[in-house]
């Protein structure tokens, strides 16, 4: 297996899964909360595999969760909650996917470590470089 392909594993939310009382623990709501959420269709367990028996969700619905409940917190209808967080959950899983399918090089730019984000022309004679300091992400092209 390539390392490439162990980093992309390791990345692989889908394999996440929380049982109900741990995503109340982690999000600060109730197991009860959490079921009338799920009873509206906000949140969504998976499917229960052989003698499991307790509610099991993804970390997309731990993630949910938190949102759902920020949301709520700072004055929004439960509905508009829901909605407001499905929008940043599917920007989300696009950076996600953005990042899991990039082939991003580590390297050392001017005595800096840099990521190496990709060409910016076909002849790839100008790279794009990320950078990360106390200021936060920076980038920089270079020929």
């Amino acid at each position: 297996m390539l390392v490439d392909d162990i980093i992309r594993e390791i990345y692989n939310t889908q394999k996440f899964q929380f049982k109900i009382g741990e995503i109340s623990e982690m999000a600060d709501v109730s197991t009860r909360q959490l079921r009338y959420w799920e009873k509206q269709g906000y949140l969504k367990s998976n499917e229960r595999t052989g003698e499991q028996n307790a509610r099991v969700f993804s970390f997309r619905m731990y993630v949910k969760s938190r949102l759902i409940k920020k949301f709520l917190d700072d004055g929004f209808t439960l509905s508009k909650a829901n909605e407001k967080s499905t929008i940043i959950i599917e920007e989300m899983e696009w950076i996600h996917k953005f990042a899991t399918q990039s082939h991003f090089n580590l390297t050392e730019v001017d005595g800096q470590k840099a990521v190496c984000i990709g060409s910016l022309n076909d002849d790839e004679s100008q790279k794009i470089y990320g950078f990360i300091d106390d200021d936060g992400v920076h980038y920089r092209t270079k020929s």
